[in-house]
């Protein structure tokens, strides 16, 4: 889709391959509602955060020579799915690298001292699990970042659940809850169609 609004105000095109995103249904592929929710959500706040979904192209990248004003999203967005990288030294000599781990860095910055608390270094590049496997999930359980972590997380759900259950038990079956999802759809689908062209 191009969407037109704006055009020449815009410095790039603001691309989404949501070629993985359906439901087979037969001989036909159709989009789910949360797909469309997908889709539409990512372009509405312009959303890089995946390049492997969606990403801002700029103009010049499609003018230049390599791509010749060529629109097809596998030059702009490679949304192949990375190999599992294979570590032949640790198969043979044992141990977790250490890019495996540090690829959980996400983890370890809400958690950092559970990640010392349960690998060890066993050789450069390499660490060791410490707990015996079997009390791998006692000690993480057990650990007092990762209780601080869930009881905030319990906290805010908490919160959220007594806010809005009420609320949500409240919408009469066939009443405005529909409706307002149906008004959703509507201007989710319209955004998609009318401010867009093939």
């Amino acid at each position: 889709m191009l969407d037109k609004e704006n055009a020449t105000a815009r410095k790039g095109i603001f691309m989404i391959d949501a070629s993985r995103g359906f439901k087979k249904d037969g001989p036909k592929n159709r989009l789910r509602e949360q797909d469309i929710h997908k889709i539409v959500d990512i372009f509405t706040r312009q959303d890089e955060s995946d390049p492997r979904y969606a990403r801002m192209v700029p103009l010049n990248e499609i003018a230049s020579p390599a791509n010749d004003f060529n629109l097809n999203l596998p030059c702009y967005i490679d949304s192949v799915s990375p190999e599992d990288v294979q570590d032949i030294d640790g198969h043979l000599r044992g141990g977790i690298p250490e890019r495996d781990l540090d690829a959980l860095g996400n983890y370890w910055q809400i958690m950092p001292g559970l990640r010392a608390a349960l690998f060890t270094a066993l050789r450069a590049g390499y660490c060791a699990i410490q707990p015996p496997p079997a009390e791998i999930k006692a000690a993480t359980f057990s650990h007092a970042e990762f209780t601080a972590f869930t009881t905030t997380a319990r906290k805010l759900f908490t919160s959220w659940q007594t806010a809005s259950v009420p609320r949500l038990k409240g919408l009469a079956q066939d009443g405005p809850s529909q409706a307002v999802h149906r008004r959703y759809r509507r201007r989710a689908v319209g955004h998609l169609q009318g401010r867009t062209a093939a």
